[in-house]
């Protein structure tokens, strides 16, 4: 496997250092993780499956998404944790 030396600035790595800390991995796995997302296809992120379903709602999708791009989306859903 090889390595790889990159240089950061105080204020990233301690930004690097929390977001792999906050994920309980290490700080290689945090960067070979951030790597391999900017370099993959694009798709949904994994926050957005954590959240589905998680909200309800008398709208439709479609409603719902009409509200969002018309940018008269209701700030207040009511969660079903």
């Amino acid at each position: 496997m090889a390595q790889i030396a990159i240089y950061l600035n105080d204020e990233l790595e301690q930004k690097v250092s929390r977001a792999a800390q906050n994920e309980k991995i290490s700080r290689s796995a945090w960067v070979k993780e951030a790597i391999l997302k900017h370099i993959e296809e694009p798709g949904l992120p994994e926050s957005w499956f954590k959240v589905w379903g998680s909200w309800e709602d008398d709208k439709s999708p479609e409603e719902i998404f009409q509200e969002i791009r018309k940018g008269s989306f209701e700030t207040h859903r009511v969660s079903i944790k």
